[in-house]
């Protein structure tokens, strides 16, 4: 990032000004995202009968795992009520 190094006064614009018109920038942007609706799914008649898993990735090379798992009956991977604010 510039500003972790530099600093002057009109820097927000320049770089704001620097990235509309770098073709590379433009190249590389996203510029639409997807949006899915949300799922509809039957409400299983035993714990484990239904889980959803997410995928994380990519990931640099490991030997470690991130798997996620979440049985549908309850709202948290440990079974317990999650933590709320």
């Amino acid at each position: 990032m510039v500003s972790e190094r530099y600093v002057w006064p009109s820097m927000r614009q320049d770089v704001a000004l620097w990235a509309r018109t770098c073709l590379q920038c433009q190249r590389a942007k996203v510029s639409r995202h997807t949006k899915s609706e949300i799922g509809k799914f039957e409400i299983p008649s035993s714990r484990f009968e239904h889980v959803h898993i997410d995928l994380v990735g990519p990931l640099p090379p490991s030997e470690r795992v991130f798997v996620t798992a979440l049985p549908v009956l309850t709202s948290s991977p440990s079974g317990r009520k999650p933590f709320q604010w």
